[in-house]
């Protein structure tokens, strides 16, 4: 059963269809079906390249490694969709640190956002 779910995913992940899809809907390229393929080349690779000693950076134009202040989500979007679009949300680089750990210490109260389940737990 798993590995029929295994096929089917990395099928779909490759052959673009969504992707073509996607950017016809967004009227993005003249040739959705060849973007698509452009897109899986680059994209669905096993692993994330990354030239050594070099700067890290997951960017539209390319791929070397990931920084932690790369926003993921607009690249993915923006290049699935071949548009500008993103999601509106970006890592926030005030919480990041040279070194380990890049993401420093806990949020502090303040910067935290109550869920509603915890909002009415207080009450």
């Amino acid at each position: 059963m798993l590995r029929k779910h295994f096929r089917i995913a990395k099928t779909f992940s490759q052959d673009g269809r969504i992707v073509e899809k996607v950017t016809r809907l967004a009227g993005s390229s003249t040739n959705p079906a060849e973007y698509a393929k452009q897109f899986i080349a680059q994209v669905c690779p096993t692993t994330l390249p990354y030239a050594l000693d070099s700067e890290a950076a997951f960017k539209v134009a390319g791929f070397n490694g990931r920084g932690l202040a790369d926003d993921v989500m607009d690249v993915m979007l923006a290049l699935t969709t071949n548009t500008g679009l993103g999601d509106g949300v970006a890592p926030d680089q005030r919480c990041m640190r040279a070194e380990f750990p890049y993401f420093g210490e806990p949020h502090p109260s303040t910067m935290q956002v109550a869920s509603p389940a915890q909002s009415s737990r207080k009450k």
